[in-house]
């Protein structure tokens, strides 16, 4: 890789609450075609990276629109999941 690039490892939760910003993402769907589940790989704001998953179809539907790497939002656990929230 480019001597630019930081290519350390980084540490990584599933137990994370707070504020974070999306670096990738994908939107899967449901048998009609809808958008039913979006997964997100982000970083808190102390550097922490996460997955996080979202299942509000009027959130999925403004990342399938727009691009949606470096959105920020709110991070929660929700029955074993961490969820995203834009804000």
């Amino acid at each position: 890789p480019s001597a630019g690039v930081d290519t350390a490892a980084r540490p990584s939760t599933d137990d994370v609450s707070g504020n974070g910003t999306i670096e990738a993402y994908t939107v899967q769907y449901d048998r009609e075609g809808a958008p039913s589940r979006g997964i997100f790989v982000g970083s808190t704001d102390d550097g922490t990276r996460f997955v996080a998953n979202a299942f509000d179809k009027s959130i999925l539907e403004g990342f399938v629109t727009e691009e949606g790497v470096g959105v920020k939002g709110a991070l929660a656990k929700q029955d074993e999941l961490t969820i995203f929230q834009p804000s």
